[in-house]
């Protein structure tokens, strides 16, 4: 189970958040990362072996919670804590989760988990799930 942690605690996660950086092409990842968390405008969950990190936005009065960066070294770190996730969103009362991608891989992947493609903004492919 995901547990909220201080950012501190991010660091141990460095060398996966900069490989899915240079995936998606954002170089400096992590620190842009460690910046939204340490001003608390997102935040670190993290179980033994995976973390993911949550940013609430705003868009038109409504609440999203963006799914900024996860993983799991099990793999489908999305599939395993989406349950929870989802329940954190509607702790806070947001409408949708939503991801932003630039690999196509993850297409298929998010339809079956019952995300549909909201939009494409510069190269990278907006999916959300309404709650």
């Amino acid at each position: 189970m995901l547990q909220l942690q201080p950012f501190q605690h991010l660091i141990r996660y460095k060398n996966p958040i900069d490989a899915i950086g240079k995936r998606c092409g954002v170089p400096h990842m992590l620190s842009q990362i460690v910046y939204a968390l340490a001003n608390k405008r997102a935040f670190l969950f993290t179980d033994e072996d995976s973390f993911c990190v949550l940013r609430p936005q705003a868009e038109a009065e409504e609440k999203i919670i963006e799914v900024w960066v996860a993983y799991s070294r099990r793999g489908n770190a999305i599939r395993t804590h989406l349950p929870q996730v989802k329940a954190l969103a509607r702790e806070v009362d947001a409408g949708c989760i939503q991801f932003w991608t630039v690999l196509p891989v993850l297409d298929q992947f998010a339809r079956r988990l019952g995300f549909e493609r909201h939009h494409t903004e510069y190269d990278f492919t907006i999916w959300r799930i309404p709650l």
